[in-house]
C-alpha cells in the first residue's frame, strides 16, 4: 500500500495500536494548527453524535467543495456521500496550492460555494 494522504494511514495505525497514542498527542501539536483535527477523526464523539441522529435531512441538496491536493481526506473525489454534489477546487488557480485548510481563504472555493448557494 501506498500512502497517498493522512488519511491512509489511520487503519494501518490502529492496526498497530500506535493511534490512541497519537491522539493522545494530537492536542499539543495540532489544536495550534487546526482546532478541529479532532472533531474529524473516526470515532470522535461529534461524529459518533452525528451518526446516530442521521447525516442527513430529506429535502436537502448536499454539496462537498474539494480540492484534489487535499492530504488529509484521501482520495477526495470518493469521500463525499452518495447524491452529494461534488465540485472540484482548482488546486493551482492561485499562487499556492489549495490543501485541506485552505479553501475558506481560496477566492476560487468562495465562488463554488457562492454558485452553490445560488441567488438569496
Amino acid at each position: 500500500m501506498v500512502a497517498k494522504g493522512v488519511g491512509d494511514v489511520e487503519n494501518p495505525s490502529r492496526g498497530l495500536r500506535t493511534h490512541d497514542t497519537i491522539l493522545a498527542w494530537e492536542p499539543a501539536w495540532m489544536d495550534p494548527i487546526c482546532e478541529g483535527f479532532r472533531e474529524a477523526v473516526r470515532g470522535s464523539d461529534l461524529l459518533v453524535r452525528l451518526h446516530a441522529d442521521g447525516l442527513r435531512a430529506r429535502g436537502v441538496v448536499y454539496t462537498d467543495i474539494v480540492s484534489t491536493v487535499d492530504l488529509l481526506v484521501h482520495p477526495p473525489l470518493e469521500q463525499s456521500p452518495p447524491g452529494t454534489e461534488v465540485r472540484v477546487v482548482r488546486p493551482f488557480a492561485g499562487s499556492r496550492p489549495v490543501w485541506h485548510g485552505e479553501p475558506g481563504r481560496d477566492p476560487d472555493s468562495r465562488a463554488l460555494v457562492m454558485e452553490a448557494l445560488g441567488p438569496t
